[in-house]
């Protein structure tokens, strides 16, 4: 039963007692009769859901694909354990970009299995893209990603009793093709370390002719020498600890134990439309990871702290100490002099140092596969492997790294010259 009393101006309380639950609320309303009325439909709310804030059925049967997503990131930004900014806004632009496009207007109870098939084929065609410009349709890993946010939505809503099934239940989900591991063998990765040490030095001779000309100030001079030395130590850091670009960039100096060592990796360096370029704490898979080195990095490190505590001194205050490892030298658009390393122009000096000593192409990520990959087959136990990458066990390792060297499988094949022998015994 519901009561609705005037308390002044356009407010009024309305009284609720259904099913002996009693409920009060003060509401906004033109006139006693639209009170009423309203009320009428809070005290259905209460009936149906037993809250005032309840979704009734007729509400959740309207709830548009929209609303769906609204809520669905909603639930996974505030979880007791929330997803990553960075995958965050990586959900979010496969949202706009791919999946309230199609859907516009589309209200959750009216998608069947159908709907859900068609949406799914459209991906794999060259329409489904932002970019229209490109031909071609989406990679299998790609429509993969879109579909599967797809699904876990409509998982949800089922939970959530907005839907009685899932429609993309009966639908056969998209299979990635898996891909080969593309790393360097033994002899690329010598290569590549021995040419990232010849680059450096003739940066760092380029700046002792400067110094000698007397014409520039110190600080320019030790900017190129600091810079050199960076990408140097990034370089092998990805090689000599399979970490990833992020976990690298975020180091700070306290992370650096040379009695021990050691380096631990405790955070990553991301960037965002939104939030730009930002540190997180924590690591991909795991809070934090510490790896050993031997004594050709440590020396490395070590050289490069003496450089870069010299470019703070000659500065003069324009670049104030601090404890990043890795930091912004001159100003961009994207970050200031002292901040945090914007990660992409890495991967683009990488990308180009490789294409001007005539280095197979590869990723900057891809050292990390390298360097796992040399691990897996070069003694390593899978064990250990999987605590360098910082995995939880040793799946990942054992299904991507080991047997990665063809040297190892023609290896593996001589093993059976024995039996041979004795055969001919």
């Amino acid at each position: 039963m519901a009561s609705v009393k005037h308390i002044k101006d356009n407010k009024y309380r309305v009284f609720l007692c259904v099913k002996r639950q009693r409920a009060t609320r003060v509401i906004t309303a033109k006139s006693q009769k639209d009170a009423e009325k309203q009320a009428v439909a809070m005290e259905i709310k209460l009936g149906e859901t037993g809250s005032l804030d309840g979704e009734t059925k007729s509400e959740k049967s309207s709830l548009l694909v929209a609303d769906l997503a609204e809520r669905y990131m909603d639930y996974l930004v505030n979880k007791n354990k929330p997803i990553k900014e960075k995958t965050r806004q990586k959900y979010q632009d496969l949202l706009n970009n791919n999946i309230l496009p199609y859907f516009k207007g589309y209200k959750v109870s009216a998608i069947d299995v159908n709907d859900a098939e068609k949406f799914l084929r459209f991906l794999g065609t060259p329409d489904a893209r932002v970019n229209k410009s490109k031909k071609r349709p989406y990679s299998q890993g790609t429509i993969k990603e879109i579909f599967t946010l797809f699904d876990c939505m409509m998982k949800k809503a089922v939970i959530w009793d907005i839907i009685d099934s899932n429609p993309c239940d009966k639908v056969e989900k998209p299979v990635e093709e898996k891909k080969e591991v593309i790393y360097y063998n033994l002899e690329q990765m010598a290569e590549l370390l021995r040419l990232i040490d010849k680059d450096t030095q003739a940066e760092l001779d380029r700046a002792a002719i400067m110094a000698e000309r007397g014409n520039y100030h110190p600080y320019t001079i030790q900017k190129i020498k600091v810079s050199a030395l960076m990408k140097q130590l990034i370089v092998n850091l990805a090689v000599k600890t399979a970490a990833r670009r992020g976990e690298i960039l975020g180091l700070h100096r306290q992370d650096i134990n040379f009695d021990k060592k050691s380096i631990t990796y405790r955070r990553s360096v991301l960037y965002t439309k939104e939030a730009g370029t930002y540190e997180e704490k924590g690591l991909k898979t795991r809070e934090m990871n510490e790896v050993y080195i031997n004594d050709s990095l440590v020396e490395l490190i070590k050289n490069y702290f003496k450089e870069l505590d010299k470019l703070f001194e000659v500065s003069e205050g324009q670049l104030k100490p601090n404890n990043l490892l890795f930091m912004t030298l001159r100003n961009t658009k994207m970050s200031k002099v002292g901040d945090i390393l914007f990660p992409d122009p890495i991967s683009e000096w990488f990308k180009l140092f490789l294409a001007d000593h005539g280095m197979p192409p590869i990723t900057f990520h891809k050292l990390r596969s390298s360097s796992l990959t040399y691990l897996a087959n070069n003694g390593t136990d899978l064990f250990t492997v999987s605590k360098v990458a910082g995995h939880s066990n040793t799946q990942t390792a054992e299904k991507y790294y080991v047997d990665g060297y063809d040297s190892n499988k023609a290896m593996a094949a001589s093993t059976f010259d024995k039996l041979d022998e004795l055969v001919k015994k």
